[in-house]
């Protein structure tokens, strides 16, 4: 959108052209000297942006300035994150499209299929290295994110089943980063690599976990009734991978229902096939998950089995109250039907 409009009376600053944009393009300032930010009118200095090398701009709008007889380009930007109270003009001349060396972050996440083997190296919790080798067609989730002016993928090995994990001798908990292309603005993903969706049988992340938009390491494990009755309460595990099987863990060793690095799965099956209608998706199977209400199909391959997966697309919600009756925490619980019987998803709290 184009259009004429005139600066304050008293610059002799004149604005000539305004355009504005929809989709929000990173800059930077070029180079080390002074930059100075401007109001509209061109009368007044916001700020010197040499005095601020880890903030990262967006182009608002642009507009020419008229000075005299030249004409000028100068960008509206806007400062990232949530603070937005600095805004202003800068001339185009010293800026540079992209992020700026200083900066890190602008992660998304995504999903990502090999095709070819892809060998890792990643670090516990206690910063003990370990690698090896995903084989080809693995799908896992993944956040890219800009860093030092280049595009990174930070890799969840928590996603993966208990199968292939411990094939890699890779325990829980452990992320594994990799180059995703030299460059930070439209990066293409590596010929080893395939965007793909996120298969239909993966349990969401919380709606309000507002980590899981930016961080690949959510846990979309099920518990079995509507909610947990308390905080600590060790309750049995299901899973659902990214590389496709369906896990049960019916004595997990840690408090809240989190995995040990130690723990089998009491049961686990490869998932061969898989139908979505509306809210339910069903899973098919070799043999039977032992605890579950699965189905036999009749076939004699390797989808003997079937079991449903019905998101309620609801929430139960538990007000825990003090000694005077005020709530002083609120956690909710997602609804999921498995083979017909009540399943909650990780439960979040309000304090």
């Amino acid at each position: 959108m184009t259009s004429p409009a005139t600066a304050n009376a008293k610059s002799s600053y004149k604005i000539v052209k305004i355009e504005t944009y929809s989709t929000r393009v990173p800059f930077y300032v070029k180079g080390s000297g002074n930059v100075y930010m401007w109001n509209a009118s061109h009368s007044k200095k916001i700020l010197n942006l040499k005095n601020h090398p880890r903030s990262q701009w967006y182009r608002a709008k642009s507009v020419i300035l008229k000075h005299g007889s030249s004409n000028r380009v100068y960008y509206k930007l806007v400062l990232g994150g949530h603070y937005r109270f600095w805004q202003g003009y800068v001339r185009l001349s010293q800026l540079a499209k992209g992020y700026g060396p200083n900066y890190s972050g602008h992660a998304r996440v995504g999903y990502y299929k090999l095709t070819r083997a892809l060998q890792l190296t990643g670090r516990t919790y206690h910063n003990k290295v370990v690698s090896g080798s995903l084989p080809k067609g693995t799908i896992f989730r993944a956040a890219t994110y800009v860093s030092k002016q280049k595009t990174w993928l930070n890799i969840s090995l928590d996603g993966l089943s208990h199968q292939t994990r411990s094939k890699l001798n890779f325990m829980l908990y452990i992320t594994s980063d990799l180059l995703y292309a030299n460059k930070d603005l439209n990066p293409q993903a590596p010929n080893y690599l395939t965007p793909v969706s996120e298969p239909a049988y993966i349990i969401p992340a919380p709606q309000r976990d507002n980590d899981a938009k930016t961080s690949p390491n959510w846990r979309t494990d099920l518990y079995p009734g509507k909610t947990s009755e308390y905080w600590d309460q060790v309750l049995p595990i299901l899973r659902l991978t990214t590389d496709g099987y369906v896990e049960y863990y019916a004595h997990p060793t840690f408090q809240n229902s989190y995995l040990s690095s130690n723990d089998n799965p009491t049961a686990s099956e490869k998932i061969t096939h898989y139908e979505t209608s509306g809210n339910q998706t069903t899973i098919y199977y070799a043999n039977h998950l032992d605890g579950f209400n699965d189905q036999r199909t009749g076939s004699n391959t390797d989808q003997q089995y079937k079991l449903t997966i019905e998101n309620q697309k609801k929430v139960v919600t538990v007000n825990k109250r003090d000694a005077n009756g005020t709530i002083f925490s609120t956690t909710s619980y997602g609804q999921f039907l498995i083979g017909g019987r009540p399943f909650h998803s990780l439960d979040y709290t309000d304090d």
